[in-house]
């Protein structure tokens, strides 16, 4: 990520997304990566696209019980990052929110799941594991572990 210096900007790692696997070593952390004669160019302006605008809003759920999120997937591919950014946005909102990350020894292409719960408020929020048929939404980031039997068993089959 970049970081403002006394030297001009430089590339800082963040640790909290390096996965640790010390590939870095053999050269394959992006913030080893140099570019020579290249330039800065403004992004281009997406394009609007006519079908978003005529969807309807989502309805919310009601958040009198937590809402539980199980968003499993393979390492290396963003699923904490994803679980992170719903976590930042329900506590922006000023909800109750708790993230697990289940990691196990998986670094690059191992399975991993994140359990996502969200509150009307912290206080509601007893347990982070979600339990097995509670999950409200299955958020799959890689088919083979949403499709996975310890995934299916978490489903809410109520719903």
């Amino acid at each position: 990520m970049p970081k403002e210096t006394a030297q001009g900007r430089k590339r800082e790692i963040d640790q909290n997304a390096c996965n640790k696997d010390f590939s870095c070593v053999e050269g394959f952390c992006p913030s080893f990566v140099t570019v020579h004669g290249g330039k800065l160019r403004k992004p281009a302006l997406p394009k609007q696209v006519e079908g978003f605008a005529r969807l309807p809003e989502p309805v919310l759920p009601s958040l009198e019980r937590p809402f539980n999120i199980l968003l499993p997937g393979v390492g290396g591919t963003g699923v904490t990052t994803v679980g992170a950014m719903l976590g930042y946005a329900a506590n922006l909102e000023g909800k109750g929110c708790s993230v697990l990350d289940q990691a196990g020894l998986a670094q690059k292409f191992g399975p991993v799941v994140s359990h996502i719960r969200i509150a009307a408020r912290q206080q509601d929020l007893f347990a982070v594991r979600i339990a097995a048929g509670e999950a409200h939404l299955l958020l799959g980031c890689d088919l083979l572990v949403a499709a996975g039997p310890d995934a299916i068993a978490k489903l809410d089959s109520k719903i």
